[in-house]
């Protein structure tokens, strides 16, 4: 399995052809019932794991090991488990599952078994959120059912609660980062609010009491830039602004003076400044940065209103974004340090609505619509952008675009309503393909002179496909169990694509 794995990466790493969009049919069916729904995409043990719905056995724990998509445990029989909060911590996973019997609790997976840490005893559930990997330590919100929802780490063998707000009454921890090797987050202890709090690996502090009193400041979209901390606060008097903390002290960057407050968001790491969306009572919302000692703004591109800044993404040493400059509506936009410009019009007609930036490789992935054909999968190199349609009928509506090792992952609809796992990868072909469904089989595999294909139908059309995407034979099978002749073929690996009542499948090689 792990062979495979690398033999797809070396693929992806040489680039064969063009980016292909690969469907992986989780479950297997037509006509919107039979959506996987995947989510919750992570790299664990050489696998992409996720969250997915099967018929056979609901919403359960799955994984991708680069050739096929399987269940990793029922851990709900009678149900689903719903695991959610899929964090690597070590050499293990963690989530949040039920098992029908134990409530929602946490749980791990080692690679090989899937066990259950019972913080709430009994069939109460303890719900732990928010997980999140720090040194040898496992942080999350939980609750044992009387200390209210709190603070817990867990160090791959106790479980110990940090309490925060003593008793019954809730600190509900959030928003964790890591600064200055310690864990920041936002905490309410009772007394001050919703505040700016730190735990130093022996005691939980508050920083700062940034809203004097009970009152909330509210700390969020914590990002670490240099020697500093910057997040957004609300100190009840300026409204919501940007704030800096050196480690000593929280201090406001003050962008749109007075109680209404600038509202900043989207904050984002490029060219050693920190960038983000904010308001200005004479501009409106327009993209702004901060150099470590002034906040300015980038450049006006709407200056009839708020251009709507959303979507940070850097790529190839350049700032994107989506933006409206109130003639060619939302549409992706850069930055390359000097001038803002858009990339291009991609619905002249309306608004493209360009979001789930994805930077990979050479390109910059995303989901539009040009006012064709809906929101379909798009990506850039920086000189053009290019439509990779998945579903030629409606919305394709991409969704969760994560880059996991050299692959990029994403849920999407096809044209038969079902909702499931794709992936864009340096493969062989260009057009939209499925996994090769298992009933299929090539074998031997590796080959020297022939390869049989067993398949639950015969005659259908079959090509394969050299490294450098060049079909070097092709024909139809003859039943169910085609002996083909590959004598002629170099050694190599070679990529089988079998042509079924109007789609493809494609599957892997090796000629010895």
């Amino acid at each position: 399995m792990k062979k495979t794995i690398l033999n797809i990466a070396f693929l992806t790493s040489i680039g064969f052809g063009i980016n292909a969009q690969i469907k992986i049919d989780v479950n297997p069916g037509t006509g919107g019932a039979n959506g996987s729904g995947p989510q919750e995409f992570t790299a664990y043990n050489s696998a992409m794991y996720f969250q997915a719905n099967h018929n056979n056995y609901g919403k359960e724990l799955f994984k991708y090991d680069g050739t096929s998509a399987s269940l990793v445990q029922d851990i709900h029989p009678t149900h689903y488990s719903n695991p959610e909060y899929l964090t690597v911590m070590g050499n293990k996973l963690y989530f949040q599952a039920t098992d029908g019997t134990s409530g929602r609790e946490l749980w791990v997976h080692d690679g090989i078994n899937t066990t259950l840490i019972d913080i709430y005893p009994g069939s109460n559930a303890s719900i732990p959120t928010n997980l999140f990997a720090l040194g040898n330590d496992l942080f999350f919100q939980a609750t044992d059912g009387t200390s209210g929802r709190e603070l817990w780490k867990y160090d791959g063998t106790n479980a110990t609660l940090i309490d925060i707000n003593p008793g019954a009454g809730h600190s509900s921890p959030q928003r964790f980062v890591e600064f200055n090797s310690e864990l920041y987050f936002s905490a309410d202890n009772g007394v001050n609010g919703v505040e700016l709090w730190k735990y130093d690996g022996t005691t939980a502090t508050m920083v700062q009491d940034i809203n004097v009193g009970s009152g909330n400041s509210l700390p969020q979209q914590f990002i670490v830039l240099g020697a500093n901390l910057y997040f957004l606060a609300n100190d009840g008097v300026n409204g919501s602004e940007l704030w800096k903390y050196d480690g000593n002290t929280a201090s406001i960057i003050d962008i749109n003076q007075g109680i209404d407050g600038s509202n900043p968001n989207y904050l984002t790491v490029y060219n050693s400044e920190l960038y983000f969306k904010a308001y200005e009572d004479t501009y409106g919302f327009e993209l702004w940065k901060y150099n470590g000692t002034n906040a300015t703004m980038v450049q006006d591109i709407n200056p009839n209103g708020n251009s709507s800044i959303r979507e940070l993404t850097v790529f190839n040493n350049k700032l994107y974004f989506r933006a409206n400059d109130d003639v060619n509506g939302n549409e992706l936009w850069e930055y390359d340090g000097t001038t803002a410009s858009m990339v291009e019009d991609i619905n002249p007609s309306g608004n493209s609505n360009p979001y789930e930036l994805t930077a990979l490789g050479n390109y910059l992935y995303f989901a539009a619509n040009d006012g064709t054909n809906d929101f379909q999968l798009w990506k850039y190199d920086g000189v053009t952008t290019t439509q990779m349609i998945i579903n030629p009928l409606w919305d394709a509506e991409p969704d969760d675009l994560t880059v996991i090792e050299n692959d990029l992952f994403f849920s999407a609809e096809d044209s038969t309503g079902d909702l499931e796992l794709y992936k864009v990868a340096g493969v062989f072909a260009s057009e939209i393909e499925k996994i090769i469904p298992k009933e299929t089989l090539i074998y031997p595999n590796p080959a020297k002179d022939q390869i049989t294909i067993q398949r639950t139908i015969g005659n259908e059309n079959f090509q394969i496909i050299d490294l450098y995407g060049k079909t070097v034979l092709s024909g139809t099978t003859t039943d169910k169990n085609s002996i083909i002749d590959i004598q002629a073929l170099s050694s190599g690996i070679y990529l089988l694509k079998i042509i079924s009542e109007g789609e493809s499948y494609s599957q892997k090689f090796i000629k010895k």
